[in-house]
């Protein structure tokens, strides 16, 4: 997706046998080569990708996100529908409300609020170091596009899904 702009530039598809089993906190293992597959094929390569997962905001320290960023030695981001660890300080109603997930005292991501009276996203950065360069645009301009790629994503991501 192209920012500001928020225009979709490419889309691509990878069909693979899925050779690891369903293993809650482990995605990366099941899911991990085909997303590879499917993102070698991408003739454009963008700034950061933005994964249906979570970054450091996991019980092991590194999910979907944090896995494929280094994988694919890129600056990658999480976004998940439901928080695996943490606590979440107070966070508004309004739309694009953030607050701040905390692991101990440690922050490893932040809450977004994309809608009035609907549960957050939960939205996680590869690393604490990026976390912190990034914690201010990650809670701002990240908005908008976790949005739309979300919007965009059930639909591709179903299709994508019912073809592995």
């Amino acid at each position: 997706m192209k920012v500001p702009e928020m225009e979709l530039l490419e889309k691509v598809r990878a069909q693979a046998e899925i050779t690891f089993p369903f293993v809650p906190g482990l995605f990366y293992f099941r899911e991990g080569p085909v997303i590879s597959k499917a993102l070698s094929r991408l003739k454009f390569v963008p700034d950061v990708f933005i994964f249906d997962g979570h970054g450091i905001d996991h019980p092991r320290g590194i999910g979907m996100a944090s896995h494929m960023g280094v994988m694919l030695e890129m600056p990658t981001i999480g976004c998940a529908k439901k928080i695996l660890v943490g606590k979440v300080d107070a966070l508004g109603n309004e739309v694009g409300e953030t607050a701040a997930i905390y692991l101990g005292n440690i922050e490893v991501g932040r809450a977004i609020r994309s809608r009035e009276n609907v549960k957050p996203l939960f939205v996680s950065p590869v690393t604490r170091s990026m976390l912190r360069r990034q914690s201010r645009r990650l809670s701002t301009s990240c908005v908008d596009i976790v949005f739309r790629a979300i919007a965009l994503g059930p639909h591709h991501g179903q299709q994508t899904a019912s073809q592995l």
